[in-house]
This record gives C-alpha cells, structure tokens and sequence, in this order.
C-alpha cells in the first residue's frame, strides 16, 4: 500500500516541476511558492520514509527564505533543484498498486476532516483512517475548507500550519471565535515543529499538535484516543441520564444540519413527534 503513495508523491513533484520548467522566457516564480512546494514534498518524504528525498529538500530548505521577497526564473529553478529534479526522474513504478474494497463503515462512525495543501498526505491519511471505518473529507483550499467545516458538524479537525492564503493558525482561531460551544478535537499537523509554535497551537485552541514526518502507528493510537474521548463528552452533554434517549439540545444542535444538508443535496428526512400517555408515572418510577 505505501508504493501507492510514494508514487503518487514523485507523480506530484514531476507535475509541479513540469509546470515549472515549461515557463516561458521571463516568466517568474515567487520565492514563497517554492518555500510552501518543498514543505510538503519534505513532510510526505519523511512520513513515508523516502530518506534521500527528504535529505534532498533538507539541504534545499538552507537555501530559501519563506518570508524572501525574491523572484525565480525558470534558468535559475532549475539549476536550483537539479538535485531534486535527478532524482524524481530516476524513481520507477515498478508495480501497479492493486485497488483494495474500503471496509463496510458503520453507520455511526465518526466524521473526520483534514485540511492541508499537501496532496499526498491527504490521500495517505484519508485512506489510513477509512482503513479503520471512519468517515474522512479533505480539504486543499482553507477559505473552502473552513466554510464547509461550518456546515457540517465534524468529530474531528486534523489542520496543517503551512497552507496558502490562510495558515492553519488563523483557521483555528476562526474556529475557536464561532464555535466555542462544541468540543470537537483539533490536531494540529506540521514539519514547523518547535516549540513556539506548538505553544502557540496549544494556546489557540489545539487538543494535539503532531509533527512532520508522522509516525503512523502513533497517529493511529491518538486519533482513537480523541474519538473516543469526543464520544464520551458528547454522551454526557446530549444523552438524557435517565432515558438514555437524546435531549433537547440534542436536537438544537443536530436539525439545522439537516436543514442545510436538504437545501444543499435536496436529500429528504422526517421528524416524528411523540406523545406518550402517562409518561409522568414513567418519570416518578
């Protein structure tokens, strides 16, 4: 299963590195763009493993500034990431990667979004957590992202520092500001793994902060670790003690979710309201 990723990670570099290459004559490339390419292709490098890939963008990195000003042109990219672009020339498919059935899901399983602009981790997380049943959307685009983070209802926020236009930062804080009564776990994901910046993840709201490159088996553990700590709190908050049933807040929260969702996709639902006789001596029982 991981070959499947690796290739698509070397399939995306290849791309990126095309577009660049065919510029025209006088055609620029903006220093931060370039800065924002290598900090994916170095957070997947490392996850999956790939060391002379990461090695590579490690050694690319000291020759870049984020906040630079400076302007590339395709003569210079590409004396730039000659080490780079040699070495995802040489990666092979050797196998094709054999398309597995997605486990059957249960119908209550938890729902799960992760935003970050890095392609091959979103299709690598995404299909590590459907592995385990789970429902996952992802999100490249943080305006997008955070609009349908606010029609849906999720279980849990996984969110990446470094992405275009709106940093990860600034999407927790939009959060925090209109959705204070929830508690929905947010991890935060980055390969800015200092400590200022996890404090600072930490004061804006994160329940976790996970650095680049991911340890699998470590995320796998905390993510169940939050679902069901999310389970327990929604329990205690929106089921009845004595009936068991779900309470009025319950429904508050929940019916215009469904209202939005009818008005998006047109799916119909129904709302049954039940009189019970004597329900009192149920109560004083």
């Amino acid at each position: 299963m991981v070959e499947k990723y690796k290739n698509s990670l070397f399939g995306n570099i290849k791309n990126k590195l095309s577009d660049w290459l065919d510029l025209d004559v006088g055609q620029i490339i903006p220093a931060q763009e370039i800065f924002r390419f290598l900090h994916s292709v170095k957070g997947s490098a490392g996850t999956l493993q790939l060391c002379g890939l990461m090695a590579i963008t490690e050694k690319l990195f000291d020759g870049l500034d984020e906040d630079s000003e400076r302007v590339w042109n395709r003569t210079e990219l590409r004396n730039f990431l000659f080490e780079l672009i040699e070495h995802t020339y040489e990666y092979e498919h050797f196998d094709e990667v054999e398309t597995k059935a997605k486990p059957v899901r249960d119908s209550q399983a938890p729902l799960i979004q992760i935003i970050d602009d890095d392609i091959s981790m979103l299709i690598l997380l995404k299909d590590l957590l459907e592995d385990k049943g789970w429902m996952v959307i992802t999100n490249a685009d943080p305006v997008k992202a955070t609009n349908q983070y606010f029609e849906m209802q999720r279980d849990c926020l996984i969110l990446d520092i470094q992405l275009p236009a709106k940093d990860g930062f600034q999407i927790l804080q939009e959060i925090h500001l209109h959705n204070e009564k929830y508690f929905i776990p947010k991890i935060m994901i980055s390969i800015q793994n200092d400590k200022q910046s996890r404090i600072k993840a930490f004061k804006m709201g994160a329940d976790d902060f996970i650095g680049k490159p991911i340890d699998i088996e470590e995320f796998i553990v905390k993510m169940e670790r939050h679902l069901q700590r999310k389970k327990i709190f929604d329990h205690s908050v929106l089921i009845d003690e004595l009936t068991q049933v779900y309470n009025r807040r319950f429904l508050e929260d929940t019916l215009p979710r469904y209202f939005n969702n009818y008005k998006r996709s047109g799916h119909h639902f129904s709302i049954s309201i039940v009189d019970l006789d004597h329900i009192k001596r149920v109560n004083d029982q």
